[in-house]
């Protein structure tokens, strides 16, 4: 299956084919299950929350900017890493904590606060 996602669709399947049409759609379907972020290659704005389908037994990447409609807050420019910071938490360390200043890995530490929730609070029902 190719990985091309036409406009009208939020994310399609690159093993079985399945779609979704809108965020809603995705997080709300018992096949996904949230299982984390992987971090772009300099752990600034880029990066994927990984989702396994169960469905098919793949794993899905889905851009950051994918989630926007989760956060009143727009996507912070850069981490702390990348701003020089080292004491505070960032997508490339192995933190639970979010980071106290306004950076990247906060709005990410919050969206999987959300999706975590979310897909957990669908499967107790």
């Amino acid at each position: 299956m190719p990985d091309y996602v036409p406009d009208n669709l939020f994310k399609q399947c690159p093993m079985c084919g399945f779609t979704w049409h809108c965020l809603k759609d995705f997080v709300s379907d018992e096949s996904i299950l949230f299982i984390g972020f992987q971090t772009g290659l300099q752990a600034s704005t880029s990066g994927c929350f990984l989702f396994n389908h169960l469905r098919c037994a793949t794993t899905l990447a889905v851009p950051l900017e994918a989630f926007t409609d989760l956060s009143a807050e727009p996507i912070p420019s850069a981490s702390c890493e990348t701003r020089g910071l080292e004491w505070e938490f960032c997508l490339s360390k192995a933190e639970d904590k979010p980071c106290p200043t306004t950076c990247v890995c906060h709005y990410v530490h919050h969206i999987s606060f959300v999706l975590h929730h979310w897909t957990s609070h669908r499967l107790e029902h």
